[in-house]
């Protein structure tokens, strides 16, 4: 029994430990369009202008934050803000793990 319980503990840690993943599909308020790829560390941003960005995920309170020198996205739940050239846009997630 200990062997099972200490078992699904390292495997709950590893789970945990591997942050967010996925690929989900927001629209943004400004027309804009934004495909996520998570991975652990970093995220693949691809925006229907044509820009492809990586950001690195950063702390946050509450939800995912990610930071490049060109751009910051920050989601919770359904809802993101993708911030870039001084302009913010409220996003909402339109497909989840395409």
């Amino acid at each position: 029994m200990r062997l099972l319980l200490s078992l699904a503990m390292v495997l709950t840690a590893a789970a945990c430990d591997r942050g967010p993943s996925g690929r989900d599909l927001y629209a943004c308020e400004n027309g804009t369009n934004v495909l996520v790829t998570r991975g652990k560390r970093v995220s693949e941003l691809r925006l229907s202008t044509g820009e492809i960005r990586k950001a690195r995920r950063v702390p946050a309170n509450q939800g995912l934050r990610y930071a490049s020198d060109q751009l910051h996205w920050f989601e919770r739940g359904d809802e993101a803000v993708l911030s870039r050239k001084g302009e913010s846009a409220q996003c909402r997630l339109i497909n989840r793990n395409i």
